[in-house]
């Protein structure tokens, strides 16, 4: 059985640990176990009713009138919400409860189902985008998890690599950009949307993938001579920081993006004029500033 703690519940669902407190105070629907030396913690079912009266909360409902409910209600309530928004949300809380029960079957049928509703791109942009994210945080903040993080990753970038390979050929913008991720860095999903994104808008890519030497990347990018170098950091990286000096030395004069998921700098002092941060959520909006037209 999976054990959660009150700041994995917080991460994984979006509500404040605070508020979970409260609701734990004042209604009966939450009722969380506790350790020897009483600290909370939750199970998946906990974790899943979290998700449920946030979803319902959001669309309308009263916590007290959702407390009243025996869970058939309240999963009748959830299907009966037709707005794309609770659609789209109901996907995302069933994605994130398959994960932590390594339901991988379960995990992939919601992903297609959504892309069978409504198509590859929204279904990167409104759901594996959000559930990247929502993971990324949580496993940067210790609870890596390795087995549901190798499994779900693996999933997750297969979906990605089948709608990257049967992406329409875009007229060219005569944009050339190289994606890679620096040794030591090897969650490739970020990476792999970004991919996804310049690819869709237009832009020639060379994905290089991941923990890539320097010396690789010097050797491409002077017979690719590429208008951008594009990296995505989940977290601060030592070698990247050794990597930057080098960087500014060699490859002057091509812009080096690093998106990130953090709305803290990655950095440690700041970085050469030759490289810029960018949250991971401004990347698409960049990417039409270079290549004007894109529809998203």
């Amino acid at each position: 059985m999976n054990v959660f703690t009150i700041k994995d519940v917080e991460l994984l669902t979006n509500i404040k640990a605070h508020t979970i407190r409260i609701w734990e105070q004042r209604y009966s629907f939450l009722k969380p176990k506790r350790t020897v030396t009483n600290i909370r913690y939750y199970d998946a079912e906990e974790l899943r009713s979290v998700l449920n009266i946030s979803l319902l909360s959001q669309h309308g409902l009263r916590i007290s009138e959702i407390n009243k409910m025996d869970q058939s209600a309240v999963n009748n309530q959830i299907h009966s919400l037709e707005s794309p928004e609770a659609k789209q949300n109901r996907a995302l809380n069933e994605l994130i409860i398959l994960m932590t029960n390594l339901q991988i079957d379960g995990f992939e049928w919601v992903i297609d189902q959504y892309t069978h509703e409504n198509g590859i791109h929204k279904t990167i942009s409104e759901l594996m985008l959000p559930f990247t994210e929502r993971i990324a945080i949580f496993w940067l903040n210790g609870n890596d998890i390795k087995a549901q993080q190798q499994l779900i990753s693996n999933v997750l970038r297969q979906k990605m690599l089948y709608a990257i390979n049967n992406l329409e050929r875009q007229a060219t913008k005569n944009k050339t950009i190289i994606l890679f991720l620096p040794e030591d860095e090897h969650y490739e999903l970020g990476l792999l949307y970004l991919s996804y994104l310049a690819k869709r808008n237009g832009m020639n890519t060379v994905y290089l993938g991941a923990d890539l030497p320097l010396a690789d990347l010097l050797s491409v990018a002077k017979f690719k001579s590429p208008d951008f170098i594009v990296t995505h950091l989940n977290s601060r990286n030592p070698s990247f920081e050794k990597f930057l000096p080098k960087y500014q030395q060699h490859l002057p004069n091509i812009p080096l993006l690093v998106s990130t998921h953090s709305n803290r700098s990655v950095f440690k002092k700041f970085p050469p004029s030759v490289v810029q941060e960018k949250h991971f959520t401004d990347m698409p909006t960049f990417f039409n500033s270079i290549s004007p037209g894109f529809e998203g």
